[in-house]
């Protein structure tokens, strides 16, 4: 049996990217190996070092460095990035998860908001990690969204956390993340944080599956629930 069908049969996935656990208070990542999860802890005081280039580091490097501390509240967000990720790959094809980074003024760096759920589990938890990169290794596509004059990362946080984005449930098959991604961007556009159109503009590249080394594929998406 060839590897690429051990692969297919087992479901094989690529690593998760790292994030908070605050039972172990670890950064931790996941990925499925041979019908079993395998996991890898990182100390928050590894997390000091930082990358070149302004990109997320190879896979190597990584396991030393893990998340940031999240930069200053007042630091100015510039654009709003929306990025398909490399998250799960069986027979050449994705299934994506999908994320929102904060780009910095200056360069400096990138706030994450991630929702995620633990492997079987609906119930999700989001993340807000600081980073060094702009452009993690994980993107197959992206999508940059100018925000207005002065927008702060605690403005963002708080419209979050006000609108009640941190409560979410995925759907039974783990699905969601891109409807919580879309309702994000809406918000940022009812409060006028980011251009009129937006958020419209998403949608339209929202109903693909993205691969590696395939075109972009239709994709008829679930939605989670606001809880």
């Amino acid at each position: 049996m060839s590897t690429s069908h051990r692969s297919q049969e087992y479901g094989d996935t690529a690593w998760s990217d790292w994030a908070w656990n605050a039972d172990r208070k670890q950064w931790g990542k996941w990925r499925m190996r041979k019908g079993k999860y395998e996991y890898r802890w990182q100390d928050p005081e590894l997390a000091t070092q930082s990358t070149s280039e302004g990109n997320e580091p190879e896979e190597g490097a990584k396991e030393e460095i893990g998340p940031q501390s999240p930069p200053e509240d007042d630091a100015i967000v510039t654009h709003t990035r929306v990025v398909a990720h490399l998250n799960q790959n069986v027979g050449g094809i994705s299934e994506n998860h999908w994320s929102i980074y904060l780009l910095l003024e200056g360069g400096i760096g990138s706030v994450r908001l991630n929702m995620s759920a633990p492997p079987g589990e609906i119930t999700g938890t989001l993340s807000i990690d600081g980073f060094k990169y702009r452009l993690t290794n994980s993107a197959l596509e992206h999508w940059d969204y100018k925000m207005v004059s002065g927008v702060t990362v605690k403005m963002v946080k708080d419209l979050v956390y006000s609108r009640g984005r941190d409560r979410y449930q995925f759907s039974g098959g783990g699905s969601g993340c891109r409807y919580w991604c879309y309702t994000i961007l809406q918000d940022l556009e009812t409060s006028k944080y980011v251009f009129e159109g937006t958020y419209a503009n998403l949608w339209t590249h929202l109903q693909f599956r993205y691969s590696k080394s395939r075109k972009p594929v239709d994709l008829n998406w679930v939605v989670g629930e606001f809880i």
